[in-house]
């Protein structure tokens, strides 16, 4: 499937109903991952509809949509939250990427340096997608969905202002807590997990490509569990050490369990 069959512009009223068909149309599972619980003909119509603080995006074929991405602003102080939806017969061919990069672009133009994610465990593909791009795991996991802060850039998401003063930023491939880092949450630590570099198109460290990462350069610690006999992650833990001194305050588990309590304090 060539690219150029799909063109991607601002959506519109006029398109609330080609998006209310998209999301009609989608099958089971891939509704569940849109929406994360069953909803009715009614409330896809409602959800399609273009409000104001919504920036939606549509990609049509033939002039009709089989994608939408957009992100939502509240007034609550945190990322304006972004989903996305591609039609089954098109998933699996870079729509959604394209949609990503589209959105992330729009929203850089926008002024705004983050967006939001909350994208179920069982999503594989979504998941995926994110970790082509600057995004840090900001919330713990819970009710079987992750909470991610996407970058419009490529040098990963700023820490929220105003709040906890004290930062610790958690490398790590696993979505799961350890019990460490568990105790840094319910400390009211102000913690982001960063999964590292992938082999993936897309994903690099902005430490290493661009001399500059938001949450390594700003955190009062930072805690390398990356595989180290991966080359890219042990240069990745050898640039901490070199810029950060004393914020690496760990590159295995052993030693981030002794340097757990004193990060609580």
């Amino acid at each position: 499937m060539v690219q150029d069959e799909f063109t991607i512009r601002s959506a519109t009223p006029g398109d609330e109903g080609g998006i209310a068909a998209l999301f009609t149309g989608l099958d089971p599972e891939s509704a569940r991952m849109r929406f994360s619980h069953s909803v009715s003909t009614q409330e896809l119509a409602a959800l399609a509809a273009l409000h104001p603080g919504t920036t939606s995006l549509v990609a049509l074929h033939a002039g009709t949509v089989v994608g939408e991405a957009r992100y939502e602003r509240t007034d609550e102080g945190q990322p304006p939250e972004l989903a996305m939806a591609v039609a089954v017969g098109r998933q699996g061919h870079g729509l959604g990427a394209r949609l990503l990069a589209a959105l992330r672009e729009r929203a850089r133009a926008d002024g705004l340096l983050t967006l939001r994610a909350v994208v179920r465990t069982d999503n594989r593909a979504m998941l995926r997608l994110l970790r082509t791009t600057s995004t840090a795991i900001a919330a713990p996991v819970e009710e079987g969905e992750v909470v991610f802060d996407l970058a419009t850039d490529d040098l990963m998401p700023p820490w929220p202002v105003g709040g906890p003063s004290r930062k610790v930023l958690i490398e790590t491939r696993s979505l799961v807590d350890t019990p460490e880092v568990q105790a840094l949450w319910e400390a009211g630590v102000e913690v982001r997990k960063c999964q590292g570099p992938t082999n993936e198109a897309g994903r690099t460290c902005p430490a290493l490509e661009h001399g500059e990462c938001r949450l390594a350069d700003s955190a009062d610690a930072v805690v390398s569990l990356l595989p180290q006999d991966d080359p890219t992650c042990r240069l990745i833990a050898d640039d901490h050490a070199a810029h950060r001194g004393e914020a690496l305050v760990a590159r295995s588990q052993a030693e981030w369990r002794d340097a757990a309590p004193g990060l609580t304090e």
